[in-house]
């Protein structure tokens, strides 16, 4: 038989998902969209540097290998997408990285003529939905569902919008935990929460210069 959820269930995860809704509205009217788009292009196309948040550096995106072992393979773009992170009207592009073993995001975000670079782990970021939320790494009971809640130049500041976690008691028996915001919730309503994250799945796109002409305009 199907599960119903109680109503103070629905409307917290409700609430949750008006909370965290893209601004598409304020996306089109914002008339910085147009600098940032040309900014993101330039640094995707190596003729701009972006400044590297973890390091303190500037790079252009080919010469970009400050985590990477010298004798790991190149580090390398293999997709990329558009999102307004934090729901300011501003979309960041988020890069997906690879070195051919180890795979990591470079999140760009674009603020008074300069772009800066925030690298997540692969696990960091997982699952990155189009109203900006995304999973954070954790075990098979214990998980986050997060957003940045600002990103102003070199900071980026996360909000954890969900969370499971489990605990054992002293006979080693495992209890699970969830919550929608602060509020304690079923781990239906949790999942099911989860679920409409992982269903509304960013577009990536392949990185070439066709696909960088087609986004970024």
């Amino acid at each position: 038989m199907k599960k119903i959820f109680s109503l103070a269930s629905t409307l917290i995860m409700a609430a949750a998902l008006w909370s965290i809704q893209p601004v598409s509205m304020a996306l089109a009217e914002n008339g910085n969209v147009p600098a940032a788009m040309k900014a993101y292009k330039a640094v995707l196309q190596n003729d701009m540097t972006f400044y590297c948040t973890d390091n303190q550096k500037n790079y252009k995106l080919n010469e970009f290998d400050y985590w990477s072992d010298p004798d790991s393979p190149p580090l390398k773009v293999d997709r990329f997408t558009v999102v307004d992170l934090d729901n300011d009207g501003i979309p960041e592009v988020v890069l997906e990285l690879t070195t051919g073993f180890v795979g990591s995001y470079e999140v760009l975000h674009y603020e008074d003529g300069q772009v800066y670079g925030f690298n997540f782990v692969y696990r960091g970021m997982i699952d990155l939905s189009k109203d900006g939320t995304y999973f954070g790494s954790g075990g098979a009971y214990d998980s986050r569902i997060l957003k940045a809640s600002s990103i102003n130049k070199d900071v980026y500041k996360e909000e954890v919008v969900a969370y499971s976690e489990s605990e054992y008691d002293a006979n080693g028996n495992q209890t699970v935990s969830c919550y929608i915001g602060k509020s304690k919730v079923t781990e239906d309503a949790f999942n099911a929460f989860s679920t409409s994250i992982i269903d509304n799945p960013v577009d990536w796109h392949d990185f070439d210069e066709a696909n960088i002409d087609l986004v970024l305009k």
